[in-house]
Formats: structure tokens, C-alpha cells, sequence
């Protein structure tokens, strides 16, 4: 009996602990996030970027624009003149909480052609009480 009771118990706490957590960040959402930030740096607009990026990531118009402006001197391309779109969906983790932004985060890898080049990288969306929005773009090459 107090085995049936505890069993019940117990499954009913992880019950409520996982639906408090929320529903994680949904892929397709994840990969508009992604995909709306390289328009806006192929578009030159920075603001744009900003406004898809998650409070915890504290990046500001000037940081992005100093990561485009390195990734086009590292790289010989130009947002302004150069094409940009992400090619495939190489893999992704998602966590439905982590303390890291105690909340929920996605990552998804990407191969990315910007004029002629292909990068690899991978952008962390994150989903918490602070909000919606990409917390890191990371370039692997």
C-alpha cells in the first residue's frame, strides 16, 4: 500500500515539476529566430539583430555590428553585396530547463553560405522569465 502511495506520489511531483518548466522552445521558432538574425545582417540592420536577442545574451547594435564586421574581415565577404542563406540543419539540443538561464534553451547547428563561403555555427535560443531570444551565435571554422 505505502509503496502504491509513494509511487503515486512521486510520479505526480515530476509530473508538476516538468509542466512547470514550461513547453521548451519550439524548433521552427528557434530556426526563424536564426534565420530573421543573417537577414538582418545581410541587410545591414543591426537593430533588427538586437531586437531578436535575449536579454541574457547583453548584446547591443554595436556589439553585432562588430561581429559582423569581424566575421566579413575573417572571411573576405560583404553583408551588403554578398548573399546570405543558412544551407541545412546539421543538429540541435533542447533543454527543457537548465539552471544556466534557468529556463529553456535550443540549440541548433546550421551550415551557413555567405557569399560563396560555408560556416559552420550554431545559434542558442533561449526561454525564460526575461523572455524569448537568441542568447549566443557561435561560428566553428
Amino acid at each position: 500500500m505505502y509503496k502504491k502511495l509513494t509511487l503515486a506520489f512521486i510520479s505526480i511531483f515530476v509530473l508538476l515539476c516538468v509542466s512547470a518548466c514550461g513547453a521548451g522552445v519550439n524548433i521552427d521558432e528557434g530556426k526563424k529566430y536564426t534565420e530573421d538574425f543573417w537577414t538582418a545582417l545581410n541587410e545591414e540592420n543591426y537593430d533588427a539583430a538586437a531586437d531578436l536577442m535575449h536579454p541574457i545574451s547583453g548584446a547591443s547594435v554595436d556589439d553585432i555590428k562588430v561581429f559582423a564586421q569581424n566575421l566579413e574581415s575573417q572571411f573576405g565577404f560583404d553583408f551588403s553585396t554578398d548573399s546570405v542563406a543558412i544551407t541545412n540543419y546539421t543538429g540541435f539540443k533542447t533543454m527543457l530547463y537548465t539552471s544556466d538561464v534557468d529556463g529553456a534553451m535550443l540549440t541548433l547547428k546550421f551550415k551557413i553560405n555567405i557569399g560563396g563561403n560555408i560556416l559552420s555555427g550554431s545559434s542558442d535560443i533561449v526561454s525564460n522569465g526575461d523572455g524569448f531570444g537568441i542568447s549566443a551565435i557561435n561560428i566553428d571554422n
